[in-house]
């Protein structure tokens, strides 16, 4: 049941990454964004949760980068324009 779930929830996971990529604004890496709490605990409740999940079953990649996206660090948009360089990251 466990590795069933797993293999669910990471093809879902997978599979909604390039939409949730694809639709963010065409600004999100030019504009200046104050840091909110809000944004940011989840962000890296979802880092956690996601480096847990590389060592365990579970779409721990997806996840990751779901929390970089929301949490605020130094760096960040360096490494998500980075990530978002290789086409097959915006193509799926």
């Amino acid at each position: 049941m466990n590795i069933g779930l797993s293999i669910v929830l990471g093809i879902a996971g997978i599979l909604a990454a390039p939409g949730v990529v694809a639709r963010l604004p065409k600004k999100f890496f030019t504009r200046n964004q104050k840091p909110s709490l809000w944004l940011n605990i989840p962000g890296w409740v979802l880092i956690a949760a996601g480096l847990a999940m590389l060592l365990m079953p579970g779409p721990g990649a997806v996840v990751l980068l779901t929390g970089i996206v929301f949490a605020n660090f130094p760096g960040k948009r360096r490494l998500l324009k980075w990530f978002l360089s290789f086409e097959s990251v915006l193509t799926g």
